[in-house]
């Protein structure tokens, strides 16, 4: 195994502590998912209140497609600053729980999503490297991709 990563013979059962990890994670990942969007062409979501944003969605700069909820656009990595992104809180304990519950009979261990953030992406081969850039990042492991791109993916 890597050193200090998890011991997948012994998973995390507590939820508190899943809480603990991903508090301390969450300001790394945002970190870490800069750097992948700024090194792979990806595109960062910005809320429509930022008038920069506002602008270059209206100029074709930014799309609204995917990645930042309804009331907000997409823009390049380099043209936003951190206060402007619109990053992905940590999941709810409420929605850690009722996902345990329905989809894992009890187990949080299998909750993988409670620290996450979006990239999107304009073209196929922009995703394709920031993948290979974060399968070489020694201290991360893949451990599911959801492919949400193939005709028989099925999210439920």
């Amino acid at each position: 195994g890597v050193p200090g990563t998890r011991d997948e013979r012994c998973p995390v059962r507590s939820l508190d502590q899943l809480y603990l990890q991903a508090c301390a994670l969450h300001p790394v990942l945002k970190t870490l998912v800069r750097r992948w969007a700024a090194s792979s062409g990806g595109c960062l979501p910005v809320g429509l209140t930022h008038r920069r944003a506002s602008r270059e969605s209206t100029l074709g700069g930014g799309s609204t497609t995917g990645g930042g909820g309804a009331d907000s656009v997409v823009v390049p990595s380099a043209d936003v600053s951190d206060g402007h992104v619109r990053w992905a809180k940590i999941k709810s304990t409420c929605r850690a729980i009722e996902k345990a519950v329905r989809s894992y009979k009890g187990d949080v261990s299998r909750v993988t999503d409670i620290c996450r953030q979006s990239i999107v992406f304009r073209t196929l081969q922009d995703l394709v490297t920031c993948l290979h850039m974060i399968e070489s990042d020694r201290s991360i492991r893949i451990l599911r991709i959801k492919n949400r791109l193939d005709p028989a993916y099925d999210d439920t």
